[in-house]
């Protein structure tokens, strides 16, 4: 696979509240980029993003998948997390290393708790955000109800760029503003583009005017241009458009229905053409490995190497995969590193991309990209890797606070210092949860952030150590 320079590189992350259907898009997009010849199903337990035993039984994501796909000459990295808030920690992580936050909307709920949860995330993280209101197809589906759910929790910055036409179990019309087409999708989730019928060409216009005013109102410039030709021309649109969505003054609103592929290929068109690049920031900003001191590093290929990990997990067959993120310079496979988060040094043998479980050897990974490495012997999440010989320590990634602590004990006497070894090396793998010891009630107390987040830690302790608690 070629190496893709930073220009050409687009990070996103598919985030929003449990089951609106992120796997499901991802499994639409690497359909539409032609990555697959089929689409899997949740339920099929065949996706290429929910590829883990436990997910494949529970039907829903529990852990970070990193897939890409090719698109006009760009890659796009696409980072799947959970929707549940027991793995909110997921998403905490995947937003750290991404530019865009496409959050998805359920076309029946409108936003709900999680979607506020995620969007203060992405706040946090100065990420750009696209909203992509998901199950058009659903009965009881409404584009104006989601529309307006979304403007009264985010303002008048959220546009819709697209409109969905006729919602519920036939849908399969939807209107692009930007180009002023109806656009009617097959069986397969290919669109045909016509003209605007006559009685949707009121709506078309008066939407399409918003849009435009929308944008105008993001630049000074723009808005002088606006109020003298009252439109904008196509390439001042354009052009504004790309600095609102990166200056999050824009959240564009797409739609479709991703079980079907409606919308996913006009997504990755729009993620390509709109979405701001990693050079967003022009800068890695860190300190020295002492923790004090402002470090910088350009953002380019030229620059000194730093990298994150956001995500680790242990693979059967293949060891210890490590997620990470350069965020400066270039990373080159059979290298030496340094790791300044634990002021050891480390051995990078093959560099991967990944799709779900499927793996693809590159030779580098530039700035701006995302890619994963395997058997880092002192490398675990959120570490810094860079230079020995021009050392920074990148921010640490923020993770939540447990919210649910239960005491677990062994339950065959003499394993408990292999509970104890297994649930540590867990732990390096999801920061999320914390095991201590009460000396006076002398129990082992697991905390983490819910119910379902600590069941899933005692079945990976069983399955991945023996041992039952």
């Amino acid at each position: 696979m070629k190496e893709y320079s930073t220009d050409m590189i687009r990070n996103i992350a598919l985030v929003s509240h449990a089951t609106t259907g992120k796997t499901s898009l991802a499994e639409a997009m690497l359909y539409s980029s032609k990555q697959i010849n089929r689409m899997g199903s949740i339920d099929d337990g065949t996706t290429a993003s929910d590829y883990h035993e436990d997910e494949i039984d529970r039907k829903f994501s529990i852990s970070t998948s990193l897939i890409h796909c090719l698109w006009n000459d760009k890659k796009i990295n696409i980072v799947d997390t959970p929707g549940y808030s027991d793995f909110i920690g997921e998403a905490v992580g995947a937003l750290g290393v991404v530019e865009t936050a496409v959050i998805l909307i359920n076309a029946v709920a409108g936003v709900e708790v999680g979607t506020e949860s995620i969007y203060k995330l992405a706040e946090k993280n100065k990420n750009s955000c696209v909203f992509f209101i998901n199950l058009c197809d659903r009965e009881h589906s409404s584009f104006e109800n989601a529309v307006s759910s979304i403007q009264e929790s985010y303002g008048a910055g959220a546009i819709p760029v697209q409109i969905a036409v006729n919602c519920g179990e036939g849908f399969n019309k939807i209107i692009d503003l930007l180009r002023m087409k109806l656009l009617t999708f097959d069986d397969n989730g290919k669109a045909t583009a016509s003209n605007i019928p006559g009685d949707l060409q009121d709506q078309a216009e008066a939407a399409r005017e918003s849009f435009i005013e929308a944008v105008a109102e993001t630049d000074d410039a723009l808005m002088e241009k606006f109020f003298e030709e009252g439109t904008l021309q196509t390439e001042d649109l354009k052009t504004g458009l790309q600095k609102g969505i990166e200056e999050s003054k824009i959240y564009p609103i797409l739609v479709g229905a991703a079980t079907k592929a409606i919308g996913s290929e006009q997504l990755l068109e729009f993620v390509a053409e709109y979405c701001p690049t990693p050079t967003k920031n022009a800068e890695a900003v860190g300190t020295n490995s002492n923790g004090e001191g402002e470090v910088k590093f350009p953002a380019t290929k030229e620059g000194s190497l730093s990298a994150q990990v956001f995500k680790t997990v242990s693979e059967q067959h293949l060891g210890e995969l490590t997620y990470l993120r350069v965020f400066s310079g270039e990373m080159h496979s059979s290298t030496e590193v340094f790791n300044s988060s634990r002021n050891k040094a480390e051995k990078i043998g093959q560099l991967y991309v990944m799709s779900g479980k499927k793996r693809t050897d590159v030779p580098a990974l530039a700035a701006g990209d995302i890619g994963a490495a395997v058997k880092l012997k002192d490398t675990h999440t959120g570490n810094t890797l860079c230079l020995k010989s021009n050392q920074i320590l990148l921010p640490p990634i923020d993770f939540p606070d447990p919210v649910i602590r239960t005491a677990i004990e062994a339950k065959t006497k003499g394993e408990e210092e292999k509970i104890a070894t297994g649930l540590s090396t867990l732990h390096e793998e999801d920061p999320t949860f914390i095991v201590t010891v009460d000396p006076e009630l002398h129990q082992t107390i697991l905390s983490g952030q819910g119910e379902l987040h600590l069941d899933v830690i005692v079945r990976k302790l069983t399955e991945k150590y023996g041992t039952e608690v």
